[in-house]
């Protein structure tokens, strides 16, 4: 299997501030659905000087969000999301993101060849 990486850009559903944004990149096979043998990276939050919050993360591939230590064990430090759930990634498909205790929906707002 041919796998190709691309950055994908979430956006929350219904926010138009854009401040909590994640961007990922992901390892995605010819089908269009990410190729689980590996984590993947991205970032939560917007890169506007004005946004407050700048999180980068390792996305493992059962789905599980670790922001790193920097955080202590349970404060805040893991999350998890059905982003790599083995659906095809495409321009407005929603995925769910649980982070400090909140489900989020996010929305696939672009997808880009690196």
């Amino acid at each position: 299997m041919r796998a190709i990486m691309k950055r994908v850009h979430l956006t929350p559903a219904g926010d138009k501030d854009g401040d909590l944004n994640i961007t990922c990149d992901v390892m995605v096979g010819e089908s269009g659905v990410p190729y689980l043998k590996m984590a993947s990276f991205g970032v939560l939050g917007g890169f506007k000087e004005s946004s407050e919050t700048l999180l980068p993360f390792v996305l493992r591939p059962n789905g599980d969000v670790d922001f790193g230590t920097e955080f202590e064990e349970g404060d805040y430090r893991y999350g998890k999301t059905n982003f790599l759930s083995g659906r095809v990634l495409e321009v407005g498909e929603l995925f769910t993101f649980r982070y400090d205790g909140n489900d989020c929906t996010y929305r696939v707002a672009g997808i880009f060849e690196m």
